[in-house]
């Protein structure tokens, strides 16, 4: 009786060409799984190109049509390799730091020392107060003169009479008049004097005689001044 087992040859290589086919088969679904994972990351890692998308699609079906043998290299190490990354430098001295303060900004120093903390500032010393006297002033003014006049004067009317006065300087320093001593005083302080400065030095004396006019003047009590600081009464009648 003949055992059912073919054991021939023919059988032999029909079973080793289904593992061949079978084994292409699986490895063509591994590479279309991994593309798709490859098609999946760049995705979602970043936006890809129309061209890039394109590409992708046309290897996919490229594998699928070829599928890879067991005995050739993962489809994965034929994938472009993954951008080197440039490692970020850890030296934060050279990165220049903005301290804002309020309104105003401030950037610190090149120097990389950084001093926190209370900053103790050097005690200021005062010295005393000096008192400093102001010199005295040269030159006196004519209200420390000594004057010789009379204290009244009576003229009639349509009249003049002469008025004689002298000023003397009892200090060590000169007395400033601000216009000569000549100058004329008038009933009705019309005079005009020269802007003219005299000076009566130390322990000197000036004198001066005037005509006082009482012409065209009404009768009545009047004040005449000379050099501002004498006052002398004059009576019209």
């Amino acid at each position: 009786m003949r055992d059912e087992t073919d054991d021939s040859p023919g059988t032999t290589r029909i079973g080793r060409h289904r593992a061949v086919y079978l084994t292409a088969a699986v490895t063509g679904v591994l590479a279309l799984l991994v593309g798709l994972a490859v098609v999946t990351r760049l995705s979602t890692s970043a936006p890809s190109s129309t061209a890039a998308l394109s590409q992708t699609r046309d290897a996919l079906r490229i594998a699928s049509l070829h599928p890879v043998p067991s005995s050739s290299p993962s489809p994965s190490s034929s994938l472009a390799p993954t951008p080197a990354v440039t490692p970020v430098s850890t030296a934060l001295s050279s990165v220049p730091v903005t301290a804002t303060t309020g309104s105003a900004t401030t950037s610190p120093a090149s120097d990389s020392t950084v001093v926190t903390g209370p900053v103790t500032m050097p005690r200021i010393r005062l010295e005393p107060a000096v008192t400093a006297s102001l010199p005295q002033p040269d030159v006196n003014g004519p209200d420390v003169l000594e004057w010789t006049a009379p204290f009244g004067l009576e003229i009639r009317a349509e009249h003049t009479a002469q008025l004689s006065v002298t000023a003397h300087n009892p200090t060590d320093r000169p007395a400033r008049l601000s216009h000569p001593l000549s100058c004329t005083p008038r009933i009705n302080e019309d005079e005009i004097c020269t802007q003219n400065v005299q000076l009566v030095g130390p322990g000197q004396s000036v004198s001066a005689t005037y005509t006082i006019d009482a012409r065209g003047v009404a009768p009545g009590l009047y004040t005449l001044r000379v050099e501002g600081v004498l006052t002398i009464s004059v009576t019209v009648s």
